[in-house]
């Protein structure tokens, strides 16, 4: 980078010189080119008299002389510091701070004959490339000394934010960040995004090991009663016949469970991409609701729940089919955790133009620690690890609000917790 901001620069600056130069020789040449051609006019005039009369009427400093030497019209070359020839015989000199150019000539009777042109536009022009060429100079080292500044600053940052990643990959402690720096330029700015995605990948890293340890948590237990019953089904075969009885009914339903908590993650992770089962069309969520409360009511009369309702005709765009899940999933749980002859309030009302599903209960609620966490697969409380499920039914809920573009929010209720559905 400085290299190439050098020989820009350097090219800036030769181009200008040049230019300097060229200019500086068509100003001479161009004053050389008048006094060449007054000198010739006036030489070719015998009468030194009208010489100087068409000289007085331009303005010009001159002076004529004869043979002898005598100054016959004009004035004698001023008495000055003369400076060295500029061009050829032309020479430069100050008379009464104008800054002038002369020439001089001979006449065919041995006379002779000096003009001299005021050059002050000249001079300004030349002062003025003169002070230029040292500006561009100075800009030209200020330029250099930036950008090596700058490449050092660039290659500095990147080989700290590559040695990073490095020890990263080296170590797989997704722990450590990039410096940040002063947060001013793109380089802090690429750093804090890669920050950004190491804290997501950290997050996920997190989550397949919480994920894990869940999955091991959860189907131990089914996996390990499956294989007790069918090594005491064995035992009792080679026994006797007779007396071998196996609880069928308890071998399915443990197969059942399991088969629905893996059909659940595939459904999760097929929402998650993008999958839907049915097309989005116009769907009366009021009516998707009742329904839902309809099939829950025999469980909220065993448990002498009562239910409040306010629910507002809404339409909503919606998979029909996954938004039934949703609804399911959310009053079972606020159901599951209320407690005998608690109650529940279910209200359904359109909020800027967007459908508001709120559920409130009076269960236990859900600590504010842990309400990021609800949502993760496979994550059940302590409370709830003694209650059936497999933790995958709010992470469905999750998944089909995002895809429909929606969010929850989950706040305390004083006793129990409300959850808030916008869609």
């Amino acid at each position: 980078m400085a290299l190439l901001f050098t020989l820009l620069a350097g090219c800036v600056v030769f181009s200008f010189l040049y230019y300097e130069q060229v200019s500086q020789s068509h100003y001479f040449s161009s004053t050389e080119a008048l006094l060449d051609t007054e000198l010739s006019y006036a030489s070719d005039i015998e009468q030194p008299d009208i010489v100087a009369a068409k000289l007085t009427e331009h303005a010009r400093l001159f002076g004529i002389q004869d043979a002898a030497g005598q100054l016959q019209f004009g004035q004698v070359l001023p008495d000055v510091d003369i400076d060295e020839p500029v061009v050829g015989d032309m020479i430069a000199f100050t008379y009464q701070d104008i800054p002038y150019m002369a020439k001089s000539a001979a006449f065919g009777n041995g006379g002779s004959l000096w003009i001299a042109v005021d050059v002050t536009e000249q001079r300004h022009l030349y002062d003025a490339f003169s002070s230029m060429r040292w500006i561009n100079i100075i800009a030209m080292v200020l330029l250099i000394v930036v950008s090596y500044a700058i490449s050092r600053f660039v290659v500095d940052r990147t080989g700290r934010i590559a040695v990073t990643l490095k020890q990263i990959m080296d170590t797989s402690d997704f722990s450590q960040r990039i410096d940040v720096g002063s947060g001013w330029d793109d380089l802090s700015y690429m750093a804090l995004v890669l920050n950004q995605l190491l804290d997501k990948v950290e997050q996920l890293m997190l989550g397949i090991r919480q994920v894990a340890d869940n999955i091991a948590h959860d189907l131990r237990t089914p996996l390990t009663r499956l294989k007790n019953k069918l090594e005491k089904h064995q035992n009792a075969l080679d026994d006797t016949q007779e007396t071998a009885q196996l609880d069928h009914s308890v071998l399915i339903e443990d197969a059942d469970n399991l088969l629905k908590t893996f059909n659940a993650l595939l459904r999760i992770s097929r929402i998650e991409v993008g999958g839907q089962s049915s097309p989005m069309v116009d769907q009366d969520l009021s009516a998707l609701l009742e329904d839902v409360l309809e099939l829950y009511e025999p469980l909220m009369e065993e448990k002498a729940i009562h239910c409040e309702k306010s629910i507002d005709k809404v339409f909503y765009q919606c998979d029909r089919d996954q938004i039934f899940q949703v609804l399911v999933n959310l009053i079972d749980n606020a159901i599951k955790f209320t407690p005998n002859s608690g109650t529940i309030s279910i209200t359904l009302k359109e909020l800027a133009k967007r459908p508001l599903l709120g559920i409130q209960d009076t269960g236990p609620g859900i600590p504010h620690a842990e309400r990021s966490k609800v949502f993760d697969r496979f994550y059940r409380m302590d409370a709830s690890r003694n209650s059936q499920g497999h933790g995958l039914g709010l992470s469905l809920v999750a998944a089909v609000v995002k895809h429909h573009g929606g969010y929850i929010e989950l706040d305390d209720a004083n006793p129990g917790l409300i959850c808030s559905l916008y869609l």
